[in-house]
């Protein structure tokens, strides 16, 4: 998408059929030995995660999101990866949602920021987690 980016006469449809055939391509990979592993309801996805344990001395934020919200810090750079953990604090993850969509919504034809869809997929969950 980044090298059909200069092609601005293109709509977002004629821009991600030229790339359709390297998003397929990455796409036979995923859970594959020598691929990627992505989380999803299979045996071998879930034996190929990365896993382990976080030791909490008194109190930690965690927030795991996908990269249709996380683009919020790492593509746009709306936010940095710090401040978006005490924006979801102070004012809620449904703030960095609507900044995402906002800049989504104003670059509608994907040329500032090529992607394959106008909006992606957006998750996130913050938590706060004590130990007493």
């Amino acid at each position: 998408m980044q090298e059909v980016k200069d092609s601005t006469n293109l709509t977002l449809n004629e821009k991600k059929a030229e790339v359709m055939p390297i998003i397929i391509e990455n796409r036979l990979k995923k859970n594959t030995v020598g691929g990627y592993w992505a989380l999803e309801f299979s045996k071998e996805a879930v034996d190929n995660c990365v896993s382990g344990f976080i030791d909490i001395e008194y109190k930690m934020k965690i927030m795991m999101a996908s990269d249709g919200f996380s683009c919020g810090y790492d593509r746009y750079k709306i936010f940095d990866k710090d401040e978006m953990m005490k924006i979801a604090e102070i004012k809620g993850i449904d703030y960095i949602y609507r900044k995402v969509r906002e800049l989504e919504k104003d670059d509608e034809m994907a040329i500032e920021f090529p992607r394959f869809k106008i909006y992606d997929d957006s998750s996130c969950v913050y938590l706060e987690i004590y130990k007493y």
